[in-house]
């Protein structure tokens, strides 16, 4: 009893692991039903989205579509868990940086546009 007391609260790396791997095992094994009653949903973005709707990461621009459909089917909070640790390379001024040949004007009028990034939710 004593070993085992030790054990519990140590928690050696070894141990920790073995817990994880078999929780994980038997989550897959039998995992919860589907219950439409409770209010929490997990959107996942995997390999079949990944197919349809392109290479990660995604634009801004979808990310907010998504927020915006999530928003029609009522959901009252949204969280994310990525990092958008890189400026949207589909936002206006990162589109004119990456075009070295752009005429002065257009490139100032493509800078000068907001990005999804910057633009404020109502």
């Amino acid at each position: 009893m004593l070993a085992y007391s030790i054990l519990h609260w140590w928690q050696p790396p070894l141990l920790q692991a073995v817990r994880t791997m078999v929780f994980d095992f038997y989550v897959a094994q039998k995992p919860r039903p589907y219950d439409p009653n409770l209010p929490v949903r997990i959107v996942d973005i995997d390999d079949e989205s990944l197919t349809r709707l392109g290479q990660w990461p995604w634009p801004r621009t979808r990310m907010a579509e998504i927020v915006r459909r999530l928003e029609e089917y009522g959901a009252l909070a949204i969280g994310f868990d990525v990092l958008f640790a890189e400026p949207d390379r589909t936002s206006p001024a990162s589109i004119a940086e990456s075009l070295p040949n752009l005429d002065p004007e257009t490139r100032e009028r493509l800078q000068a546009m907001p990005s999804i990034a910057s633009a404020k939710t109502a």
